[in-house]
């Protein structure tokens, strides 16, 4: 699945179609919460801290679900 996730990214802009396709396909195959996980921190930019508190779960919970780099929260 990581080469799903890593096929989907245009650098510096969206998602052409077939990394469009491979999104669909990653999002396909996670469970709802790692799609969850994914989309919050991967897709919309959150840090895991702050995914954590719209799931309503500890941060670890959310980090086990998608271990990968999520931003880190803004200064100030």
């Amino acid at each position: 699945m990581a080469a799903l996730a890593e096929g989907f990214r245009a650098p510096g802009g969206p998602p052409g179609f077939e990394g469009g396709l491979a999104l669909r396909e990653l999002l396909d195959a996670l469970d709802g919460a790692r799609r969850e996980a994914f989309v919050l921190t991967q897709l919309v930019g959150m840090p895991h801290a702050d995914a954590a508190a719209v799931v309503g779960c500890p941060i670890g919970t959310v980090r086990s679900r998608w271990p990968g780099p999520a931003p880190t929260s803004p200064a100030g």
